[in-house]
C-alpha cells in the first residue's frame, strides 16, 4: 500500500485535460482585459493623435447677468419692480402695481387679487389680514401705500 494512497492523491490533485484547457482560455481572456485597459489608458489619455483628429472650439460664455428690477412670475411673464413704492389702489390694482409695494411679491399679490375676487372689494387695511401671509408687521409696512 506504499504508493497507493499517494498514486490517490496525485490522481486528485492532476487535472484533466478539459481542465487544462479551461485554465488556459480563462488566462487568455483575463490577459486580454488587461492589454485592453492599459491600451485604453494610455491612447485615450495621451496627447499623442491616432488616426484622423478632430479639433472642437471651447466656447466660454459669461454668466448670465441677473436683472434684480424685475420679478419672474408664471410662465415668464415679467412684472417691473417700482424702485419706490406708491400709492395703489388695492381694489383696482394689478399684479405688477401690487408687487411694487414693499415685502409683496407675485405670490402674495397673487392671493391678494384672488381674495379680492372670492369676497370682493377690501373697505379697510385690516381687511388685508385675511390673506396668507400678511400679518401686522407687513400690514404696518405697506399702511402708508394703500388707498381704497
Amino acid at each position: 500500500m506504499r504508493g497507493g494512497f499517494f498514486k490517490y492523491l496525485l490522481a486528485f490533485i492532476t487535472p484533466s485535460p478539459s481542465e487544462v484547457k479551461g485554465g488556459l482560455f480563462v488566462a487568455f481572456l483575463a490577459a486580454v482585459g488587461i492589454a485592453y485597459d492599459i491600451y485604453r489608458h494610455i491612447a485615450w489619455r495621451s496627447n499623442v493623435p491616432r488616426g484622423e483628429t478632430y479639433e472642437a472650439e471651447v466656447v466660454r460664455r459669461p454668466p448670465p447677468q441677473v436683472d434684480t428690477n424685475y420679478v419672474l412670475y408664471e410662465r415668464k411673464v415679467y412684472y417691473r419692480r417700482k424702485a419706490r413704492p406708491r400709492v395703489v389702489n388695492v381694489n383696482r390694482a394689478g399684479i405688477s402695481e401690487l408687487v411694487a409695494l414693499p415685502g409683496i411679491g407675485p405670490k402674495l399679490a397673487r392671493r391678494i387679487l384672488d381674495l379680492r375676487k372670492r369676497r370682493g372689494p377690501f373697505r379697510t387695511p385690516e381687511d388685508l389680514l385675511e390673506v396668507k401671509g400678511i400679518g401686522p408687521k407687513k400690514l404696518e409696512r405697506i399702511r402708508p401705500y394703500l388707498r381704497f
